[in-house]
């Protein structure tokens, strides 16, 4: 049975993920962003290369997200 709150539900839970997908893109990017200085700068890279796939799988577990939420 489907209603029109149910509708609501579902679009606050959409645009709340696509808020969270695109923090999570803006955080990998800069995440990036910073990688490559550490590397320019000859720096230790495997904390950040290690939060960087952390940061990659949460992106991924929120585009999964997303893709549930509209029924794919």
């Amino acid at each position: 049975m489907f209603h029109a709150g149910m509708e609501t539900d579902l679009n606050s839970y959409l645009e709340r993920a696509e808020r969270c997908i695109v923090i999570g893109e803006t955080t990998v990017t800069r995440q990036l962003a910073l990688l490559e200085r550490l590397r320019h700068a000859n720096l230790p890279t495997g904390d950040a290369e290690r939060l960087l796939r952390e940061m990659e799988l949460t992106l991924h577990r929120f585009y999964a997200e997303r893709e549930k939420i509209m029924g794919r």
